[in-house]
């Protein structure tokens, strides 16, 4: 390359060079580096430090990117001289310490990229005294603090600004009131405890991207009735886990997802959907990703859904929500996912929402939602990965309909009043029996990390909310209901379960040893049923299994050997009057036959032998006795007569002469 030397542009991005970066750069310093104005490098493997030097003879440079790759340590000051640069990108690299002050030197400066570095220190006025073409910067991620004067007026007109996981607070910062051109802000996880003045909410009306997420900020929230964001596909709001309150703002049609959960929202929010949105360029709305969750919302979920139909992504879970779940949810069409958990709703599922036909995930637990679990699911709801009801009041059986779901990885039925016998056919569960292909989070939002879905799972007893590791759970819970019949054999098919609980039924009948064949079963829970018989020997060759639950049932003779059973708490298998073996301190016959015998034992044991053949003797003498003096008697009639003559006529004298003989001698 070094004798390349009319260079203008060097584009060597998404390649896998590696090496230190400073001398694959020595290649190039036997020409005159000052015809280079695009250096476009990232997408590589280079590592390590850079020098001082390295951009030194750079002059004329105007682009610089060295994105997406593995370099470290401080970022050069040198690069503060470079007055002709209009373009830095370092982003997803591993520099650490402080941001040269240098920076604000180049006033060419148009766009900033350093996100998702190691960066840390202080951040002042100082570096961006002279950056007035700057439109565009990008750190976030990175542990910076920005500490400028109350007054400070930025000499910039940004269009972007992004500085989530910087510490701005606690004060709001006032700075911002001057950027009147501002489109994109993240302020989330700034550590801001203040109340949002409302000159912000008027500059924030023409934002396409607004995050002011996990911070205190504390007020009412703007009503974004009247917000027009310059971006035509919609804006995206999330102002999640503060400290607003009050009721809801209304709804512009030109917001395309809307994140106020964490908050303390209350209220009714018939005002905030059914106030009939503004169309725009003949759409109804925008909106297609509405979360609500973990507020104090209250009253009849509206049924105005019919205004909403871009939804795809909707959370209304763990408020006061009260009534029955409105039809009009029924044309939800493009909806995907759908979270009402954690309310106290009732009635029974509609029947209208067989038309949300794309419904991955449905989660209506912890309502009092009644009546029986709707056949059509399997026909319409084709694609569901996960089926949550738990803590309800369904009842009747358990549709056969759904082992045609294909998806299905979580199916969670516990805590109801299902009765009737565990369909045979829960074996053909394909989502439970093939091990999950992927291992990527499911996202909704256009905004990448935003919006991942997620579901609650009961898992090794713990309640636990699963979303980037979601594709890799498969659970089947249908516990505390009042299932019947015997534990299917079929359900051992399911060689991708990772949680089987089919614990507080009515369940018969015994184990199937080919339980060894479930390899990846981490929590296994049958206890409270009327299961019997011995534990297979397979359970203990499950190398996953970390929580196992057979108490109170009817098992018995010894828990198989291993250390995976062996391992468990006693509280596994209490409740077992006939089983043995550790971990239980009853142990088995067959262990005190294996104790050592002392010479007590062997007398002990030669006392027995002796007291058997003596009774034996008794036996045997009384039997031949028997026969000896009744026989003669019964087979021959003359020794019969002289018998009972004897004791007639000659016993009797005899007896009666000693009586008188002894009677007499008493007298005298």
């Amino acid at each position: 390359m070094g004798e390349l030397c009319n260079l203008e542009s060097v584009l060597l991005n998404e390649n896998k060079f590696g090496g230190g970066l400073s001398e694959f750069l020595e290649n190039l310093r036997g020409c005159n580096l000052n015809k280079i104005t695009s250096l476009i490098l990232d997408g590589n493997m280079f590592s390590g430090q850079l020098k001082d030097d390295t951009f030194e003879k750079f002059e004329t440079l105007s682009y610089l990117s060295l994105s997406q790759n593995m370099l470290s340590g401080p970022i050069p000051a040198s690069l503060g001289k470079l007055s002709s640069l209009n373009t830095f990108d370092i982003r997803y690299n591993q520099f650490n310490g402080s941001l040269p002050e240098s920076f604000g030197g180049m006033s060419s400066l148009e766009s900033i990229d350093i996100s998702d570095n190691h960066l840390e220190g202080v951040v002042s006025e100082i570096h961006f005294a002279n950056l007035t073409n700057l439109r565009y910067f990008d750190a976030c991620r990175n542990s910076l603090t920005l500490k400028v004067s109350p007054d400070w007026i930025p000499p910039f007109q940004l269009s972007l600004l992004r500085l989530p996981s910087w510490r701005l607070g606690p004060q709001f910062p006032n700075w911002l009131k001057s950027l009147k051109s501002i489109d994109t802000l993240d302020l989330s996880e700034t550590g801001i405890i203040d109340v949002v003045p409302n000159w912000f909410w008027n500059l924030s009306n023409t934002c396409s991207y607004l995050n002011l997420s996990h911070n205190q900020l504390s007020g009412k929230a703007l009503d974004f009735h009247n917000h027009v964001g310059d971006d035509p596909f919609g804006s995206i709001i999330y102002l999640s886990s503060n400290k607003f309150e009050g009721p809801l703002p209304r709804l512009s049609s030109s917001i395309k997802e809307l994140d106020l959960s964490n908050k303390s929202f209350s209220g009714d929010i018939s005002h905030f959907l059914c106030d009939e949105p503004n169309d725009i360029d003949g759409v109804r709305n925008l909106l297609r990703i509405l979360h609500l969750e973990d507020n104090s919302l209250s009253g009849n979920i509206p049924n105005c859904w019919m205004y909403w139909q871009s939804l795809i992504f909707l959370n209304l879970g763990n408020n006061n929500f009260t009534g029955k779940i409105p039809i009009s949810m029924g044309s939800l069409l493009n909806l995907k996912s759908l979270h009402l958990r954690n309310n106290s709703l009732s009635g029974e599922i509609p029947n209208s929402l067989q038309y949300c036909t794309m419904l991955s995930v449905f989660d209506f637990g912890l309502n009092m939602i009644e009546g029986h679990i709707p056949t059509w699911i399997r026909d319409s709801l084709s694609d569901l990965i996960v089926l949550s009801f738990p803590s309800n009041k369904f009842s009747g059986w358990i549709p056969s309909q759904l082992c045609r779901l294909n998806q299905l990885q979580i199916l969670d039925f516990s805590h109801n009043k299902l009765s009737g016998h565990i369909p045979r056919c829960f074996g053909n569960l394909k989502g439970m029996i093939i091990k999950p292909n992927s291992t990527s989070p499911i996202f909704y939002s256009s905004s990448a990390g935003t919006f991942m879905e997620n579901a609650h799972v009961l898992i090794k007893g713990r309640e636990d909310q699963y979303n980037t590791i979601l594709t890799l759970v498969t659970s089947l819970d249908l516990s505390d209901n009042d299932l019947s019949g015997q534990f299917p054999k079929q359900l051992t098919s399911l060689h991708a379960l990772r949680s089987l609980n089919l614990s507080r039924n009515s369940l018969k009948g015994s184990i199937p040893n080919q339980i060894k064949d479930m390899t990846v079963l981490e929590s296994f829970d049958l206890s409270m049923n009327r299961l019997s018989g011995v534990i297979p020997p397979g359970l203990s060759s499950l190398t996953f299994l970390n929580h196992l639950n057979l108490s109170y049932n009817n098992f018995s003779d010894e828990i198989p050997t291993g250390t995976q059973l062996q391992s468990m708490e006693n509280s596994s298998f209490i409740g077992n009057q006939y089983l043995c073996g550790l971990p239980l301190s009853k142990k088995c016959r067959e262990d005190e036959e294996k104790t050592p015998k002392d010479a007590g034992d062997t007398t002990e044991e030669d006392n027995e032998e002796e007291k058997y053949w003596f009774r034996l003797g008794i036996a045997v003498g009384f039997g031949v006795g028997f026969v000896g003096v009744i026989g003669p008697l019964l087979a021959c009639g003359f020794w019969r007569r002289a018998y009972f003559w004897f004791f007639n006529e000659y016993m009797w004298y005899k007896i009666e002469d000693c009586f008188f003989k002894v009677r007499y001698m008493m007298r005298n």
